[in-house]
């Protein structure tokens, strides 16, 4: 009978005489090197060896065979660095669309904030989701600026504001999948009652759900982190994901995304309902076709494609998960950015309108040193003044029509104004004064 023996890398049993003891690498590697996953191995038979002669000594001169093990451990330490090769390029890739995706939704807010016309309920939830997407932008492209590309530790040198980090990130992948949410439930039920909504008290709900909620789930889960798992006792809260805590921000996270699932459902059954009227079965299914192509980045679905990490039953699927998943978070900024605010016909309506305004008035002569004499519009240097430009019209296309004020008791329509109509079809409007000062501007 050999005794038990520690040879240095794994504590042998002891074992009858006269027998070759072997032991699966994966037991091996689990209890002496923790970063090999176990898994992989359980599906190969590769062991380690060890003789125990007739006499009850080891034999081999007390050595053990690792052969199998080594090379299974230099097939492990490539795929790391083939994982850690891609990981690499797809930090760099994933900068540049994150910047691309920041842009994009600055320039979305931008408009939206900066437009009278654009203050409606539906168009005020789409700023929201553009400024939470903004800020998780904003957190990845730093996460990835110091940890991956200028390989900072900061879990070491700042453990607090790596903390911070990790905190912010969650609150604002958290609070965009809740404002996901908030479009599919804002759609779904302007589809079923489109004429009976409460602004103000949706509104309220809808920045509860979408900014003070994950506020109180993200601090619930980073003080039980800190305090109550042994997750807080670790550098940055590393292998925080493997924390029952974790459910804290996951859940809801999961139950918005499966609620807009099933939205998502139901609208594509009422729009094929309401497309059934055409009986023209190849038209409706490509619109059918098309909405949910349109819905699912918008509700935030395709979450669902990277909702668990394979590598806890599949390493070899890692570098596949990791390619969509920044895929995903890079490019969902850019994605709500076209869709909600480029080619919204409302946005659009508004962009152009404000683009003929600011046109006619760079093209208009009186703000260019065209001076209408005083004398009101009957007057003969009136019309002269009215020719002249009638005249420089016909030559520029800037000027359509140039018509006398209709006679009404408005406080702008005297004998001592004019209208000017610009446009060929004459949609815009200024009332002049006698002082040649530009009293009323409007659209008609």
């Amino acid at each position: 009978m050999c005794e038990s023996w520690w040879d240095g890398i794994f504590q042998w049993p002891e074992s009858k005489s006269n027998t070759t003891v072997q032991i699966p690498c994966h037991k091996i590697f689990a209890t002496t090197m923790g970063n090999v996953d176990a898994d992989d191995y359980e599906r190969q038979t590769l062991y380690a060896r060890r003789q125990c002669g007739s006499n009850g000594q080891w034999g081999w001169n007390n050595w053990t065979n690792y052969t199998d093990c080594l090379n299974l451990l230099a097939m492990q330490e490539k795929d790391s660095s083939t994982t850690a090769r891609i990981q690499g390029v797809v930090s760099y890739i994933a900068l540049l669309l994150l910047i691309a995706s920041m842009v994009s939704l600055i320039i979305s807010i931008v408009i939206f904030v900066s437009f009278k016309p654009l203050k409606c309920l539906r168009i005020k939830v789409h700023k929201n989701l553009c400024i939470a997407l903004l800020m998780n932008c904003c957190l990845y492209i730093i996460m990835n600026l110091l940890v991956n590309i200028q390989k900072l530790d900061i879990s070491t040198s700042l453990p607090w504001f790596c903390k911070s980090l990790k905190a912010l990130n969650i609150y604002s992948s958290m609070a965009t999948i809740n404002w996901m949410f908030v479009e599919g439930f804002l759609f779904h039920k302007t589809l079923l009652a489109p004429f009976h909504q409460n602004t103000r008290i949706y509104l309220f709900g809808y920045y509860f759900i979408g900014w003070i909620f994950p506020a109180i789930c993200v601090l619930a889960w980073a003080l039980s982190v800190e305090f109550l798992s042994s997750v807080g006792e670790k550098l940055c809260w590393e292998g925080f994901g493997n924390s029952n805590t974790i459910f804290i921000v996951s859940v809801p996270m999961i139950i918005c995304v499966a609620v807009n699932f099933l939205f998502l459902i139901n609208i594509i059954r009422i729009l094929l309902m309401k497309l059934r009227a055409d009986n023209k079965s190849d038209i409706v299914t490509m619109k059918a076709i098309k909405a949910t192509a349109f819905l699912i980045p918008l509700l935030g679905i395709h979450h669902l494609v990277v909702l668990y990490n394979p590598s806890t039953f599949n390493r070899k699927l890692v570098s596949i998960y990791i390619v969509i998943n920044v895929m995903f978070q890079s490019v969902q900024g850019i994605i709500v950015s076209v869709l909600y605010c480029f080619t919204n016909q409302e946005v659009r309506t508004v962009l152009n309108a404000a683009w003929s305004r600011r046109r006619m008035s760079l093209a208009n002569p009186l703000s260019s040193g065209t001076n209408i004499p005083p004398g009101g519009v009957g007057s003969n240097q009136n019309k002269q003044q009215q020719n002249r430009l009638r005249r420089q019209s016909n030559g520029s296309n800037s000027f359509s029509s140039l018509i006398p004020p209709p006679q009404s008791s408005s406080k702008h329509s005297s004998s001592s104004t004019m209208i000017i109509r610009s446009n060929e079809n004459g949609n815009n409007q200024i009332i002049v004064d006698n002082d040649n000062n530009i009293v009323k501007h409007t659209d008609l």
